[in-house]
């Protein structure tokens, strides 16, 4: 049986998941989004745990282009996750990486734009990725 939202069926709206995020977008708050922020939750929880307890001020993460994670609806789903958590004051801090390649031909390094691999230097499609794919906890600040 299909899902239901809202008293429309899944079938009858394609474009949604049955949760009711747009698929074609990753949706305005992704469901994949939130199941990273839980990871990312349960990884600060281990760690500050590791180093004494101490309460935790700030997390740095770094995201790139080519990880499939929507900044945005990471910051969302991250802020439902730590509600009423020892985490609830933490602030989250992102950096969003571009996608970069470096051609294998000349060496140049250059930012891919619309997935074009191609080396804008000499055109060969002999490139290698770079940076842009990393989803990284980069640092915990804590008191």
């Amino acid at each position: 049986m299909p899902a239901h939202r809202a008293g429309v069926t899944w079938a009858e709206r394609p474009w949604q998941d049955p949760a009711g995020c747009d698929i074609e977008t990753g949706g305005r708050y992704g469901v994949h989004e939130l199941g990273i922020a839980q990871s990312i939750v349960d990884s600060v929880r281990d760690e500050a745990a590791a180093h004494g307890g101490g309460r935790v001020t700030r997390i740095g993460l770094r995201i790139g282009e080519l990880s499939g994670v929507n900044a945005d609806a990471l910051r969302f789903s991250f802020q439902i996750s730590v509600q009423d958590t020892e985490f609830d004051r933490a602030e989250l801090e992102i950096e969003e990486v571009p996608l970069t390649a470096r051609c294998s031909s000349c060496h140049a390094e250059f930012r891919v734009v619309n997935f074009d691999t191609a080396c804008p230097t000499c055109g060969s499609s002999d490139t290698r990725t770079t940076r842009g794919d990393e989803l990284q906890i980069v640092f915990l600040e804590m008191e």
